[in-house]
């Protein structure tokens, strides 16, 4: 694992949506938390005006996560 530098000047910053920091609290689930965020990430870097994920969309490597783990948190998301 890699260790946390710090935050840059240079970053650029996502949205996220005030109901989701309310909701944050019914979230029990590390891989729930990780895919709803990645999703909230993902779909604020997608241009143009159709904005969707796919399941393939959500990559063990970038989330920490097994498949059988990233699936059960998209499954506890959509829920």
């Amino acid at each position: 694992m890699s260790t946390f530098t710090g935050f840059t000047s240079s970053e650029t910053f996502t949205q996220v949506p005030d109901s989701f920091i309310h909701l944050v609290k019914e979230i029990d689930d590390i891989a729930e938390l990780k895919v709803t965020l990645h999703a909230i990430w993902r779909i604020e870097h997608i241009e143009g005006h159709f904005r969707a994920l796919r399941e393939t969309d959500f990559e063990t490597g970038s989330l920490g996560l097994d498949s059988g783990e990233i699936l059960s948190g998209l499954g506890k998301a959509v829920e």
